[in-house]
């Protein structure tokens, strides 16, 4: 079987599930991400089912003509029925709830679906920021300075430290719905005393760490698939250009390039906390000591998927062979090939100009529109779900313009 930038080892499971019904369980349906792995599978003929807690009709990857059926779920146990009417499909979450969640009930699930990540243990120290921060220091990867006190260290500490710093839940579920941000940026000891206080409330134990200086221009990614006994299947690395929200945000631009270094500490990282499947992990180089430093793990599909796919790698393809316990190699890819989020970098660029910082604009948004760009939901062959963000963006405009 030839699928570019894939080698496949025919093994028992190839044409077992391809071709005849819903073959793959793809869930967060509102997210790019899953539309990404949806069209990544459907190029490989896998039939794919969509699942999520909230109703299809306003949801990106439903939006595809791509899918084959919709599932709507309110917890673990609806997917016990799921998996009676779809047997032995691969369960491939895109989001960092429903995985952690689904870890938690490994044995009941294997029962009824292929599940291409570790058990719920193995999930946690890598969601887990305090557990992945550990793991980092095992393993000798660098990462910003770090800390983790009581709340009754929290003053003393505040007063030695060089601001600004950052304070970070460990577990980033139901956060942002809480409190709007991803994490808070303290420029004073005041701030850090009230902002962990804030955090400590909904999200318990939190770190505090130091902040990288550099633009979003200094953040690199790396997809990385490992089988089960950490082998590498491939990896693919990418450069953030530009991301919404800035500094603290998801890519909005990024070009795919190679830096080794980044797959070595990923791997030591990864083969410490004994991760199998794919897992993106995102590093931002320190100008001080020249060292790239952990900042995020992202224990799932990142939203840049198309654009190694656009590089020549399918990745969700590759998870699905190895779901089925075959023998799966990705190739090489080339540097220079660019991907944007179109609908966030025209935020990103709005942005820009209201506050006055200029530099680059031009660049960034002739590259944005440039017809090689890759584009995370544009796509002839299925429009739904770019027409979908049109009607959003226009919807956006139109409120601008009537003050509604």
């Amino acid at each position: 079987m030839s699928v570019p930038g894939l080698g496949i080892g025919l093994g028992i499971g190839l044409g077992m599930g391809m071709g005849m019904g819903v073959d793959a369980l793809v869930l967060n349906s509102g997210s790019p991400t899953a539309l990404q792995v949806l069209r990544c599978l459907d190029s490989g003929g896998v039939g794919c089912a969509l699942a999520d807690q909230r109703p299809p009709d306003d949801l990106l990857a439903a939006r595809s003509r791509l899918h084959r059926s919709f599932y709507r779920y309110s917890g673990w146990e609806d997917f016990l029925r799921i998996g009676e009417e779809v047997p032995g499909a691969v369960l491939i979450s895109c989001d960092d709830r429903s995985i952690y969640s689904l870890s938690e009930h490994f044995q009941e699930l294997s029962k009824y679906f292929r599940i291409p990540f570790p058990d719920h243990s193995v999930l946690v120290r890598g969601q887990d920021k305090a557990e992945a921060w550990r793991a980092c220091l095992e393993a000798g990867v660098p990462t910003p300075r770090t800390y983790q006190p009581s709340p009754g260290e929290v003053r003393d500490l505040s007063r030695s430290l060089e601001y600004p710093v950052l304070v970070k839940p460990r577990l980033t579920l139901g956060f942002i719905p809480q409190h709007a941000r991803k994490l808070y940026v303290c420029r004073t000891a005041g701030e850090l005393e009230s902002s962990y206080d804030a955090v400590n409330r909904t999200h318990p134990d939190p770190l505090i760490q130091e902040r990288i200086p550099g633009g979003d221009d200094s953040v690199y990614q790396i997809m990385v698939l490992m089988d089960r006994e950490q082998g590498l299947v491939g990896s693919f690395c990418f450069r953030k250009l530009a991301q919404w929200p800035l500094r603290y945000g998801v890519g909005c631009l990024c070009v795919s390039v190679h830096l080794p270094v980044l797959l070595e500490q990923t791997l030591s990282f990864l083969r410490e906390i004994g991760w199998f499947g794919v897992a993106s992990i995102e590093y931002k180089h320190d100008p001080r000591d020249d060292l790239f430093k952990l900042i995020d793990v992202n224990t799932r599909f990142c939203g840049e998927t198309n654009l190694a796919m656009a590089a020549g790698l399918n990745f969700p393809l590759a998870l699905y062979h190895l779901a089925w316990g075959e023998q799966v190699s990705l190739g090489e890819y080339p540097d220079g090939v660019y991907w944007t989020d179109f609908y966030k970098t025209l935020r990103n660029l709005r942005f820009r100009f209201k506050s006055g910082s200029y530099s680059g604009m031009p660049r960034t948004f002739l590259r944005a529109i440039d017809p090689r760009t890759t584009h995370t939901s544009l796509s002839i062959r299925d429009p739904g779900p770019a027409a979908m963000r049109a009607e959003k963006m226009l919807s956006r405009v139109l409120a601008a313009f009537t003050g509604s």
